[in-house]
């Protein structure tokens, strides 16, 4: 394993290379020219000599060296780490089914043909922001900023016993229940560090989470829209519900955007498995709950 795991043996190493940083310096107990090893011997030593230190190691990679900048900046700054922690999600689910499940007028279409929620009991699975006012037991949970925890009707911070996964906007401080990971527009990667697809859509980097996880094969399950055209009556899978809803802006920019951020994880397309015949997404194989094979 590398650095960037978040243990706690790593933390106190990076606290005790930099606890008397500014007060060796005040001292001017080093003579110029300043090299690594005179900074060493004085016990004083910056983000990029320690970073130096443990390439010289040998077990850094670029994940790793992006994590250590985070965490030793968050130390320097004495602020708490400012991402992770990331243990227990590469490869955790290896060759596992999953299921990532939203809250989409796809849902309804599954529940249909026999879906119910007990039936996710003994299977790796991933809840996507407002279900989990529907079924509580996730194994993981993700949603993005701190307007869900706003606006959710289950208060997940104390109830929910999962591990949540969030984004900085979440106001979240990371613990070892609640990973914080970044968004990004770049190509998904398989390396969490690297953060997790953003297509503004929860689920989009749910999904991804699901292919870091190595889980095979991935269910989706309310991710799509279920041959939804008219969200009159909201998105959402139970025609009833009065929380948040994705309005007539939203619904239309959902329809025409989606699909294509879906794309982006073409590479994984033999893992993935669209449980929404009616959707719209066609990079995965689409098929009705009644062909889930478990």
């Amino acid at each position: 394993m590398g650095a960037y795991f978040g243990e706690e043996t790593t933390l106190i190493e990076i606290k005790q290379l930099h606890s008397q940083i500014r007060a060796k310096e005040n001292e001017n107990k080093i003579e110029f020219p300043v090299t690594v090893e005179k900074k060493k011997e004085a016990g004083i030593l910056d983000m990029n000599d320690a970073l130096e230190f443990r390439k010289q190691r040998g077990d850094m990679n670029q994940a790793d060296e992006l994590w250590f900048k985070l965490q030793v900046q968050a130390i320097l700054d004495n602020r708490p780490s400012l991402i992770g922690p990331f243990n227990g999600i590469e490869n955790a689910w290896k060759d596992e089914p999953c299921f990532v499940v939203g809250s989409s007028r796809g849902l309804a279409n599954a529940m249909r043909d026999g879906f119910e929620f007990e039936k996710l009991r003994g299977y790796h699975s991933i809840g996507v922001n407002h279900i989990i006012e529907d079924y509580h037991y996730f194994e993981w949970f993700l949603f993005l900023d701190g307007r869900f925890l706003q606006l959710s009707k289950y208060d997940v911070i104390n109830h929910y016993r999962g591990r949540v996964f969030a984004t900085r906007r979440s106001g979240l401080t990371p613990s070892d229940k609640i990973t914080i990971f970044y968004k990004t527009k770049e190509l998904p990667t398989e390396q969490i560090i690297n953060g997790l697809y953003d297509g503004q859509v929860s689920g989009v980097c749910a999904l991804h989470l699901a292919i870091i996880s190595g889980a095979n094969p991935i269910y989706m399950l309310g991710m799509d829209n279920g041959g939804l055209r008219d969200n009159r009556n909201g998105n959402h899978f139970k025609s009833d519900y009065t929380g948040e809803s994705l309005k007539k802006k939203g619904w239309e920019n959902y329809l025409e955007k989606i699909p294509r951020y879906f794309s982006r994880f073409e590479k994984w397309k033999d893992r993935i498995i669209n449980v929404d015949p009616l959707g719209d997404i066609k990079t995965f194989r689409k098929v009705s709950w009644k062909d889930v094979e478990l």
